[in-house]
Formats: C-alpha cells, sequence, structure tokens
C-alpha cells in the first residue's frame, strides 16, 4: 500500500454521476462514459473533502553550526483577513492543520 494512501469515506465521496451530468457538453456521450468508469475504478482516491495522509513522522537532519532562521510572517490584506480566518478554521475544522505554539 502507497504511504500516501488515504482510505476514503463513503459520506464524502462525490456521487459521479451527477458531477458528470453537469459537465458542459465538452465530452460526447461515449467520452462521458469512459470517464465515468475510470473515476469509478479509482473512486477510493476521489473525495469531496480532502483526509489525513496515513504516514509516519519526519525529521529533518542539522548540521552543528546551523541555527533557526527567524523571518517575519507574511502580512495579509484587510481586505482578506476574514477570508483567510475562514479558510484556517475550515483546515482546523478538517483535521488537516492543527494549532501551533511555536516562536
Amino acid at each position: 500500500m502507497s504511504p500516501h494512501y488515504v482510505p476514503t469515506n463513503k459520506e464524502t465521496q462525490p456521487n459521479i454521476g451527477i458531477e458528470l451530468n453537469q459537465m458542459p457538453d465538452v465530452l460526447n456521450s461515449q467520452q462521458k462514459h469512459q470517464l465515468r468508469k475510470l473515476l469509478e475504478h479509482y473512486e477510493d482516491i476521489f473525495r469531496n473533502r480532502p483526509g489525513k495522509a496515513n504516514v509516519k513522522g519526519h525529521s529533518v537532519k542539522v548540521t552543528a553550526d546551523s541555527s533557526p532562521k527567524r523571518l517575519q510572517p507574511y502580512r495579509v490584506p484587510i481586505a482578506l483577513q476574514k477570508e483567510v480566518e475562514r479558510q484556517v478554521n475550515e483546515l482546523l475544522d478538517m483535521d488537516l492543520i492543527e494549532h501551533s505554539d511555536s516562536d
């Protein structure tokens, strides 16, 4: 099994038939049928919501003479702050990110 495989939850899988019917007519019916078969064959990797990767932790090797770099955080324009906050909260709710107390 791939280390990046994420099992899907049937509740979060898209309804492929409905999705394909809502597509513009850029594909003919035979192409839609082929695409539907392909998507159904690999349905375990398609989701409406992303999931956590099931991988082990990682480590970063540093040399003895290295020191942490202190960088200023990126500034977010006031007009975009609410959208950034919404997206961060969405990622927190999906457990894709977690709060950090790093300096």
